[in-house]
């Protein structure tokens, strides 16, 4: 049987309030003939936060990463990724729920076929929101994707990092691997447009799992709106360098520059976008 390990990611929480781990400690692994490894990277750690419920320490081999600062996103899954000794590995956040089905078609699928990289259905509430496809520079929700299953070739398909599954090889072999030049925004983007070169295809699961995308709401809050903003222009200007893409992606960031001033009554955006 061919192994697959586990990472969350988490912010500054408690662990007893991530969803994920909720989530995972409830899975049956009694179909499992190993110990999966299930590690968890504590972003923004504190000594208060810690607790683990005794379930989740029974079915895992469990290994925590304490970190005081925001590390970004694909500096944390390429060490991941490098360091493991399993075959695959599903890469979460805190805020993804996933059931035995998940756990089950992966496992059957992997064992079954050759294949590098593998996607659920994520949904917020009753909306598709992963896979999509990228329409010019950033992806569009697609809900004829939620009927399809097995190895797609299409070159534009594009996935949220949660509950993605990755053929730990890829990253090993220095075939592909997350840019370290992002941070969070456009980090899951950017893989699946290197991904797709490849030719490879990608396995589209059956299962579905639900994600909180609470988080990535600006809110009315104008610090995380800037910080988001940031880290958007960045990811966007790195992922495209030149080409008409280039102009209509300016066009694009000067049009959310004026519309985030706006409802924040702040300057700060078109600071960052000439900044």
């Amino acid at each position: 049987m061919k192994k697959v390990s586990i990472l969350v990611v988490t912010y500054g929480i408690d662990l007893i309030e991530s969803l994920s781990l909720i989530a995972i400690s409830n899975l049956d692994l009694r179909n499992i003939d190993y110990k999966p490894v299930l590690k968890i990277w504590m972003n923004k750690y504190s000594d208060e936060n810690i607790y683990l419920n005794e379930e989740i320490k029974d079915k895992f081999e469990i290994e925590i990463v304490k970190s005081l600062e925001n590390k970004a996103l694909p500096i944390i899954y390429n060490r991941f990724l490098l360091e493991q000794d399993s075959d695959y590995a599903i890469l979460l956040d805190q805020d993804s729920i996933i059931e035995d089905d998940y756990i089950s078609e992966i496992n059957q699928v992997i064992n079954d076929m050759n294949v590098y990289l593998l996607l659920p259905k994520v949904v917020h509430g009753d909306t598709l929101v992963s896979p999509g496809r990228l329409r010019l520079f950033f992806g569009t929700l697609d809900p004829t994707l939620k009927d399809r299953k097995g190895i797609i070739k299409d070159r534009d398909i594009v996935a949220i990092n949660s509950g993605l599954v990755v053929k730990v090889e890829l990253v090993k072999k220095d075939i592909i691997k997350y840019d370290e030049r992002l941070k969070f925004y456009f980090t899951d983007t950017k893989f699946l447009l290197d991904y797709n070169k490849l030719g490879f295809g990608i396995y589209l699961l059956e299962s579905v799992i639900s994600h909180d995308l609470s988080e990535l709401s600006d809110s009315n809050n104008t610090s995380r709106a800037s910080v988001r903003f940031s880290d958007m222009v960045f990811g966007f200007r790195a992922t495209y360098p030149n080409g008409v893409l280039r102009i209509l992606l300016e066009s694009y960031l000067v049009y959310v520059a004026v519309k985030y001033s706006i409802k924040f009554k702040s300057y700060i955006f078109f600071k960052l976008l000439v900044g």
